[in-house]
């Protein structure tokens, strides 16, 4: 607050002065633009005076050739008299360092200094220019051929007087250090620079001179006659200025480019600005202490006892300050200060437990844990030790919810949590994370009993009863054990391992302890991945086999049992009985359904063609699919009349799981099956809790008698005698039996004789693609 007060001050202050400083600011870029626009005319002056009289020597080289080629030396540019006179021309000029007129074809025989060596300059673009174009032409930087040095030359056509035919070209050849010299010598101010650059913007002269960068490409930044400030190479900054020397033929030939320094004179302007700046700041300071030291004693001092509390209160300290001093607002502003901070400390209180613990229970909530849990595994960690999570989830909980409401639930989890405070103490953790669910975090590793005990103790308090009014409650725990670090090293794995232990101990039979095991990740993992594949393979990877049901009186093969299999590309044949129940699981089983009822309905006629018309298949169906409601169930009549099937040709196999819970609109979807003529079979009778009510109110066609029964089939045994009982049962229903699991001929014979209907195992045929089924029409025949 005092640090604000002050920078409340400084702004006040600020404020004041800004004004000032605006209109110093102002006058000193007033200066500098005056300052530059001064520099810029300067420039352009100098520019153009140089510019002037370097295009007065352009200009003159063209009227000079323009001359010279009209001659009659120049006419005849093959004989002697040409180079003598030329050599004698060359020396009245000092600007040229050679002249010479080669012929059309290039060949060079006319020129002021003798040749050691034949020259030719026919590839030579001013050449061909000149040549032509029948005009003046200026070339680019280049090693002349002839006089040996970087130079630019100027050619003019030498015109047949006669024959009005170009008989060469008269060559002006300017050495690059004349133009340099020239430079030099035009008083340019001190740290100025120019160059002189060609149509293709070579360096051709440059001041200061630099004769190793004649030659070198120059990137031009500003356009012609637009002065413009810029920073060297050498960290300068000055005024620039480009103009075109001479225009030949519409384009330009060469440009020259001028800069002179701009810091001298901007410095001098700056230097002044910054001794006003310097001035006016010491007057405002002073009256800025002036006003600060006023405001001190009365103002300030309180403030900085009252920030200081603030600052405490930020970190949950308050420490009420009896002084009362400064004006009597400030005091005033002190008490209200004081009553704020133990409101809001309180509030910081409340929200806290509210954020951090279970209103129901008063215990600390899955955020709170979370955080415990992880300062307790950077404690272990550090100490080298392990510790123990456990977590426990009630028994069957949502049917105290269900019965008897959720007040009722709420006072069990209450006594739940009491009796858990009563064996967990500090430094030990317990936590609620949810619904019915807590966990003990076990720190200490001086137990007065084994773990395993101390579990025990929890599953013996929990399963004492529970009174809530006038109910007498029983719950039970499952728990699940996993320990840091062997089982995880981390707070989300730690809870994932011990959720998978709890699993476990569920699946296990409840009210019971179990520990992490990696293979419960594994499984959990596998499963995973089997689902994953399941939800792609429905389509492509799954395929429907057929076990041949053999008639006993018949004696062929009648029917047969569709069962689906997987597949799978890359871990083979994966069984119905691990893949089927995930499916059940996760709803999967809806679509595979359908797609064993399309398969069927595909395959039905090529079945009834290799054996006869009365030819069955059986399709299982699952409790699942008359349990969900988007069913397709009661369509597969529609599916079949489309395939121009009967419903005769399916037998319809439910387990007893369909018929244990029997409502309505599960006796509604079976008897659509029954009234439109399908078959109803009940698999595996007899290894459940078989009712013959249910068995009368579903009007059952077959029952069939599992394998756990034929495979201990003797003579004169127990199951021998429940099997015929089963069967003679059967028939008085109007019920016909098949044995499943028949493997061998005394299973046969002897289910056979007790009057077995049908017969289905490995001894007719193991389950077959359709292909090897219709194939194999033989069946099996055998006698009773």
């Amino acid at each position: 607050m005092i640090r604000s007060l002050r920078n409340r001050l400084s702004l006040l202050v600020g404020l004041i002065t800004l004004p000032g400083y605006f209109a110093i600011t102002a006058d000193m870029l007033e200066s500098r633009q005056q300052a530059l626009h001064s520099l810029k005319q300067q420039v352009e002056i100098t520019a153009k005076d140089v510019a002037g009289l370097q295009s007065k020597i352009l200009s003159d080289t063209e009227t000079y050739l323009t001359y010279l080629v009209k001659l009659p030396e120049l006419q005849n540019p093959v004989g002697s008299a040409c180079s003598e006179f030329l050599s004698k021309i060359v020396k009245l000029n000092p600007l040229y360092v050679n002249i010479g007129v080669p012929l059309a074809n290039g060949d060079l025989l006319c020129n002021a200094h003798p040749l050691n060596r034949s020259v030719n300059v026919f590839d030579r673009p001013y050449f061909q220019e000149a040549l032509t174009q029948r005009t003046f032409s200026i070339g680019t930087y280049q090693l002349d051929r002839a006089a040996n040095t970087t130079s630019i030359n100027f050619g003019y056509p030498v015109i047949d007087t006669a024959t009005d035919a170009v008989r060469g070209v008269a060559v002006a050849v300017v050495s690059l250090a004349w133009w340099t010299q020239y430079l030099e010598s035009s008083n340019l101010p001190e740290l100025s620079t120019a160059f002189i650059t060609d149509s293709l913007d070579t360096l051709v002269a440059n001041y200061p001179a630099d004769p190793d960068a004649l030659g070198r490409l120059m990137a031009q930044s500003n356009s012609y006659n637009q002065a413009e400030v810029l920073l060297g190479d050498d960290g300068i900054r000055r005024m620039q200025y480009r103009l075109p020397l001479l225009h030949n033929n519409d384009k330009e030939s060469f440009s020259l480019t001028i800069g002179v320094p701009t810091d001298a004179v901007l410095n001098r302007i700056n230097q002044r600005f910054y001794m006003s700046l310097l001035s006016f700041s010491l007057v405002m300071l002073g009256l800025f202490w002036v006003a600060s030291h006023v405001l001190k004693r009365g103002v300030l001092k309180p403030i900085e006892a009252l920030t200081a509390a603030s600052r405490k209160l930020q970190r949950g300290i308050f420490e009420p300050d009896r002084v009362n001093e400064g004006v009597i607002e400030l005091v005033q502003l002190k008490r209200q200060f004081e009553q704020m901070a133990e409101t809001r400390l309180e509030a910081e209180r409340q929200i806290w437990i509210q954020a951090n613990n279970d209103s129901l229970t008063e215990l600390p909530n899955r955020y709170l844990l979370n955080y415990q849990l992880s300062e307790a595994i950077h404690h272990a960690k550090q100490g080298g030790v392990h510790l123990d999570l456990l977590l426990l989830d009630l028994d069957n909980f949502k049917d105290i919810n269900d019965t008897l409401g959720h007040e009722t639930g709420d006072k069990v989890l209450c006594e739940v949590a009491g009796r858990l405070k009563g064996v967990v103490k500090a430094p030990d953790l317990l936590a609620r994370l949810g619904d019915d669910e807590f966990t003990v975090v076990l720190t200490r590793h001086d137990y007065a009993v084994s773990l395993d005990d101390f579990c025990h103790q929890i599953l013996k308090l929990l399963a004492e009863p529970i009174h809530v009014h006038e109910h007498r409650l029983f719950v039970t725990t499952s728990i699940g054990i996993a320990s840091y670090p062997a089982d995880a090293g981390c707070v989300e794995e730690l809870l994932k391992s011990a959720d998978q232990a709890m699993f476990t101990a569920k699946r296990d039979g409840r009210n019971r302890h179990r520990y992490f095991d990696p293979a419960m990740r594994e499984a959990i993992l596998h499963k995973r991945e089997l689902i994953a594949d399941l939800r792609d393979a429905i389509e492509t990877e799954l395929v429907v086999y057929y076990q041949p049901i053999f008639d006993c009186q018949l004696q062929r093969i009648t029917k047969a049992e569709a069962l689906v299999r997987w597949l799978h590309p890359e871990k083979g044949l994966i069984s119905p009985a691990e893949f089927i129940p995930l499916a059940e699981e996760c709803g999967l089983i809806i679509a595979i359904g359908q797609r064993v009822f399309d398969q069927v309905c595909q395959d039905l006629p090529a079945l009834k063609s290799a054996y006869d018309d009365g030819f069955q298949v059986s399709i299982n169906v699952s409790p699942i699919q008359f349990a969900h409601e988007e069913t397709q169930l009661t369509q597969w009549v529609h599916l079949l009349n489309a395939h121009n099937l009967s419903c005769n040709d399916i037998i319809v196999e439910i387990t007893e799981g369909v018929m244990l819970d029997p409502n309505c609109e599960t006796i509604k979807k079976l008897m659509v099956f029954r009234d439109h003529g399908m078959h109803v079979a009940l698999d595996d009778f007899g290894t459940g809790y078989s009712s013959l009510a249910y068995i009368y109110q579903y009007d059952i066609d077959y029952f069939k008698i599992d394998q756990c029964f034929i495979s201990t089939l003797k003579v004169g045994s127990d199951t021998l005698a429940l099997c015929e009982a089963m069967v003679l049962m059967a028939h008085k229903l109007g019920i016909q039996v098949v044995a499943e699991g028949v493997e061998t001929t005394e299973q046969a014979e002897l289910i056979s004789a007790i009057g077995c209907d049908f017969i289905q195992g490995y001894l007719i045929s193991k389950p077959q693609p359709l292909s090897v089924l219709v194939s194999d029409r033989k069946g099996v025949v055998f006698s009773s």
